[in-house]
């Protein structure tokens, strides 16, 4: 039996059957604290605070739902998807895991090995991230309060910076492919801003579609996309 055969067979069934129950119990345990104070003290949410909730996190939340997906999902693959879910943190640390691993083993996204380093990737980070985390709320407060100014003011270039690492990485060979995705999401951007402000929260998503579009069309037409 080949690699594929493998991860089809045996590994993508348990590998759905498990990131369902816990993905599942998840959602459970999120709403546990609810639950408890409904039972325990009667202090259940009314259906117009529940509906107005839902609307606010929505407006800002929507289009994310969309369009973390359609980002991730091709670098993390199927068992990091259901990971990151539940450990959060996804684009500032399982998709660097995710694309480091890759790039280090020396496989393309999309392939067996890569579906396996993602995995490996994000089971490790997740350790590591809840170990850090944790000693962060312990005595991450008190350190950061006795950083000079200028060191807390720089923390904020951090995400950005493992942004811009991660483009590198992922785009170095192909950079066709990164000038288009820039000039699209530059181009959706002002569009939205200038012309559409009301569709500004969809911008991001709009211009992710449009780049995958583009390039899988120039691909099929064989215009200089390889992969």
């Amino acid at each position: 039996m080949d690699k594929k055969a493998i991860l089809n067979k045996n590994y993508m069934p348990y590998i759905h059957r498990m990131g369902k129950i816990t993905n599942t119990l998840g959602v459970f345990m999120g709403l546990a604290p609810v639950v408890y104070l409904g039972f325990r003290y009667g202090l259940w949410p009314t259906g117009g605070a529940l509906l107005q909730g839902w609307i606010n996190i929505a407006a800002i939340m929507a289009s994310f739902w969309i369009m973390q997906p359609i980002q991730f999902f091709p670098i993390l693959g199927v068992a990091g998807t259901y990971m990151s879910n539940l450990s959060g943190n996804i684009s500032n640390m399982r998709v660097p895991c995710a694309i480091a691993a890759e790039q280090a083993a020396g496989v393309e996204a999309g392939t067996p090995e890569a579906e396996i380093c993602a995995n490996i990737a994000n089971a490790v980070s997740t350790y590591v991230n809840l170990i850090f985390l944790t000693a962060a709320v312990i005595g991450g407060t008190s350190l950061l309060a006795s950083l000079p100014p200028n060191i807390s003011a720089s923390l904020n270039f951090l995400l950005p910076t493992l942004m811009g690492g991660c483009v590198v990485m992922v785009g170095w060979d192909q950079p066709r492919i990164l000038l288009i995705g820039f000039s699209i999401a530059i181009a959706t951007r002002l569009f939205t801003v200038f012309l559409l402000p009301w569709f500004n929260s969809f911008a991001d998503i709009t211009s992710i579609v449009i780049t995958a579009v583009v390039c899988i069309s120039l691909f099929k037409a064989k215009v200089f996309i390889k992969v």
